[in-house]
Formats: structure tokens, sequence, C-alpha cells
């Protein structure tokens, strides 16, 4: 049996059960407007991106015969099913500030994930979960690693809190979803390819879309200084989109290098509220 990437790094996918209380999360809950409403912006797609994410992996999981690869398959899921109702909660404090535009852009993205199930073809949908945790683990190393660009000097809070928490578990099953697909016998270049004319600009224009939404909502889009920032901020984030596609295709490539489990070890992700 060929050892899956976790198991040979020695990462043990656990489930969580955390709880975050979001009612007391002020409007610029990270260093900055932009910074803050950035998250926000993601956290609006997540539910939706976990619930599509969990239903490919549950119908693959019969073509899964690698044992270990399979029990990480189901702690994955689990995991996903925890971000999505904690973003769920989320979602909804946001709503009740007065972001009242979030239920419908949840609806227009799951008709837009029912689009993809349905005409893509199968070797493109396998490879969806891979694609999203892409994203998601650039996202999280830039959160546990920049931390002092993205909190600045506020004061720790439950958002922040559960960013940090959701970021080491985004990291820990880094791996999981990519093993999936290889398991199919999918090439990793056309994996690379859809992430470099498909994914990376779809998703980098319709989360800072959504930023916008927040932001003209919020007023922070008032004067050109603020303008200015937000351009400052797109183009200093960019890469967390448009960045990583070719590694895919290393021979015997592992996301597994010293720094990113030396990142895992630090972060910690049991201490849990």
């Amino acid at each position: 049996m060929a050892l899956t990437s976790s198991h040979q790094a020695g990462i043990d996918i656990k489930v969580r059960k955390p709880s975050f209380d979001f009612t007391s999360v002020p409007e610029i809950w990270l260093s900055t407007a932009q910074t803050s409403h950035f998250m926000n912006a993601l956290s609006v797609f997540i539910p939706a991106t976990e619930r599509l994410v969990i239903d490919i992996l549950r119908r693959r999981i019969p073509g899964v015969h690698n044992p270990q690869l399979r029990v990480e398959v189901l702690q994955l899921i689990k995991q996903e099913g925890t971000h999505a109702r904690l973003h769920r909660l989320a979602n909804q404090q946001l709503a009740e500030a007065g972001f009242s535009a979030i239920e419908g852009l949840t609806h227009w993205q799951v008709k837009a994930f029912e689009f993809l199930i349905k005409f893509m073809p199968t070797s493109f949908v396998t490879s969806i979960p891979a694609a999203m945790e892409h994203f998601t683990v650039n996202i999280s190393r830039a959160v546990l690693i920049e931390q002092k660009y993205w909190q600045g000097n506020t004061e720790e809070n439950e958002a922040v809190r559960f960013l940090i928490w959701h970021a080491g578990e985004e990291l820990e099953h880094q791996a999981v979803c990519f093993d999936v697909y290889r398991e199919f016998g999918h090439k990793p270049l056309w994996f690379s390819l859809s992430l470099i004319l498909f994914w990376m600009p779809l998703s980098a224009l319709s989360t800072y879309l959504v930023q916008g939404y927040f932001l003209a909502k919020s007023r922070r889009l008032k004067t050109l200084t603020d303008w200015r920032r937000w351009a400052g901020f797109i183009g200093d984030s960019l890469p967390l989109f448009f960045s990583g596609a070719w590694k895919y295709c290393r021979k015997g490539y592992t996301p597994w290098t010293k720094d990113q489990l030396r990142l895992l070890q630090n972060t910690n992700s049991d201490k849990v509220p």
C-alpha cells in the first residue's frame, strides 16, 4: 500500500469541535478595513464551497482503494463540516450588521457550482476539492506567517482566534484532496492548467468583487485615498491566488516541506476554545 502524503509526513488529521461566539466582533477585526473585509468576503463563499468539497469527496470514497487515504478523507469531511457551520454563524452576524447581499451571493454561488457539476468532465469535478484547498492553504499560510500584516495592533477577538484555528486545520489536511485526485489516475498537468486558466482568475475576481461590496457598504470607498488603499491591498494579495500552480507537476510532489511542518507544529490547532 502506498503511503499518503500526510501519513508520510507523520500528520494526524484530527476532528475537533471548537466553539466561537461572533456576536461582539468589531467591524474592523483585523489590521485594516481591507484585510477585515477580504476575510469577510472569503467567509461568504466558504459554507457553499465546503459543502461542495464534502459532496464530491463523499461520492469519490468508493473509488478510493488506499485505506489510509479513505480514513483521511473521512476526517477531512468532518473538519470541513465544522468549518462550514462556523462560517455560517459568522455570516449570520455579518447579515445582521447590514450586509444583506450575503444570501443572494450564496444563492448564485450554489447555482454556479451546480452548473459545473452537471456539465464539466468527471476529471475536472474530481479536481475541484484540490483546487479549493490550493487557495485556502495559500491564504492560511499567509495568515499564519504574516500575522503582523493581517492582525496589526488590533486586540485579539473571537474572529481572529477562529481565523488562526481554521488556518491551522486547513494546513493540516492540505495534502488529502490532491492525493484523492491522483488516486483516480488524473494527470497533475491538467490540474495545474485548470488552476491557471479557470480557478485562479475566477477566485480572485469573485473575492475582490465581494470585498468591494463590503468596503462600499461600510463606507470605506468614499475617497481617493480609500480606493488607493484597496488597490494597494489587491496588489499585495494577488499572489495568494496566482501562485503555486506548477508545483503539482514536480515528480514526487508533496506539500510537506520542513517549513510547512514547522508552521503546523507552531500553530497547534488543538488549543481550541
